[in-house]
């Protein structure tokens, strides 16, 4: 029962960090996105 648990934690870590990533790797791709169809000018954020 204790390796379940674990399996479990584990589990949820892992999702948690995948989460993380794909929300990172999603806010990179827009901003870079936003760069490149903005004028340099107008993004001084």
């Amino acid at each position: 029962m204790i390796f379940q648990i674990m399996l479990e934690k584990l589990l949820f870590v892992l999702i948690r960090v995948v989460f993380d990533t794909y929300q990172t790797v999603k806010w990179i791709i827009f901003i870079r996105m936003m760069k490149v169809f903005d004028h340099p000018s107008s993004v001084q954020s």
